[in-house]
């Protein structure tokens, strides 16, 4: 998973907690001219939840150097509209360098700048500097090997609010991946992927705060069939206690936990199709049980569908609690530049049946409509039992001026 990114758009248009924030509107403009590329983004959202407006603007600016490598600049700014000064700025280098065929080195600086005077925030105070992140990689890919290291070091204060940070708080975290990719040339195993990822997190003071030991065995094979082994030994350090249900909160303390998880999935290319998934966990302090199982179908050239349904039974000393979630998803493809997309969900933690339907029109390449209708309703309400929680109608124009 991704440790951090400077920019994360979905977190524009919801609050903190997640809730839909409404979007007065925006403007983006991309472009490259010679060997230079540019990129602005400016996103005005509406005041909710007691909260004012935000405006996001986002700036970016690259040069292709060498012969497959590029450096570049970005600028990030989400401001308050209501004349609190509070702002939150993020501002970073980075450079992407292509060695020969297979080696690539990546990496980057930045910084982030906050203004925490306003009232919604509580006064939440910020310290003098220690506001700087460095992330580092390595990577080396070709057909038979596929091997990088991270390293990522975000300081204490380090606060991208418009972008991700995987773990809040100072840290560091290295991580590695082993992974060759042997193709036998007889028998009816077409591709093994064995794995090996460590990941090693302390905080600034060097205290170990979570180590992962991801080993995996991934085999395809010639009729597409694929079959996953995954074992994972975990070891993670709660500073804090952790609310996971509205009545079940994981203890501070450090736990030490056996993860497995085993997939079988026949072709997905083929007209029927299915995948189950079975993890049996050690979790916090005790267990859970997750299976999953999905069917899908090609009706025709144009028309798939998958079903999908996902039992999580998590059962520990401090509470136990089960979610269910069940996903219907339907693709039609009425030409190769105009698609439609419908998933349906039903989760039974929040009692919640949620529907997002996706028209994609392209016009040409690079110029794009999309027509996104999202639809959200709580189930088991006395008055209603399935009452109107929230609408949203959105539309995107991407037009390309010129190649």
């Amino acid at each position: 998973p991704v440790q951090t990114d400077l920019f994360f758009s979905r977190k524009i248009g919801l609050s903190d907690t997640g809730q839909p924030v409404p979007i007065l509107g925006g403007a983006r403009l991309t472009g490259k001219v010679g060997k230079n590329s540019i990129a602005v983004l400016d996103v005005q959202t509406d005041s909710a939840f007691g909260k004012p407006g935000d405006n996001f603007f986002v700036s970016r600016y690259s040069r292709d150097v060498l012969r497959r490598s590029r450096i570049g600049a970005i600028f990030i700014n989400k401001e308050s509209v209501d004349g609190s000064q509070h702002f939150n700025r993020t501002m970073g280098v980075d450079g992407n360098f292509s060695l020969g065929n297979s080696f690539q080195v990546s990496s980057y600086v930045a910084r982030t700048a906050t203004n925490p005077d306003a009232p919604w925030l509580g006064g939440r105070p910020i310290g003098d500097g220690q506001d700087m992140a460095f992330y580092g990689r390595v990577a080396y890919r070709d057909p038979k090997w596929n091997l990088w290291v991270n390293y990522l070091d975000a300081q204490e204060n380090f606060n991208p609010e418009a972008g991700f940070l995987q773990r809040t708080g100072g840290h560091r975290t290295t991580k590695a991946y082993f992974g060759p990719t042997p193709r036998p040339k007889k028998g009816n195993v077409k591709l093994f992927e064995p794995m090996y990822v460590l990941t090693y997190t302390t905080d600034q003071t060097n205290r170990l705060v979570n180590r992962l030991h991801h080993l995996m065995l991934g085999t395809t094979l010639r009729n597409d069939t694929f079959i996953n082994v995954i074992y994972q030994k975990h070891m993670d350090v709660l500073d804090l206690p952790f609310t996971i249900r509205p009545n079940v909160t994981i203890p501070t303390g450090a736990y030490n936990m056996d993860e497995w998880m085993f997939t079988f999935n026949t072709s997905p290319g083929k007209k029927f199709f299915q995948r189950v998934t079975w993890q049996p966990n050690e979790f916090y302090g005790g267990r859970r049980q997750s299976v999953s199982y999905a069917v899908g179908a090609r009706a025709t050239s144009r028309l798939s569908s998958e079903l999908q349904y996902n039992r999580n039974d998590v059962k520990m000393p401090w509470g136990n609690f089960l979610v269910n979630l069940a996903t219907l998803r339907v693709d039609y493809t009425f030409s190769p530049r105009m698609t439609i997309r419908s998933l349906t969900q039903y989760n039974t933690s929040t009692h919640e049946i949620s529907n997002n339907i996706r028209f994609n029109l392209i016009h040409r390449p690079g110029s794009d409509l999309f027509v996104v209708y999202n639809d959200l309703r709580q189930t088991g309400l006395p008055a209603d039992v399935f009452a109107q929680a929230d609408r949203q109608l959105v539309v995107k124009l991407n037009y390309l001026i010129q190649k």
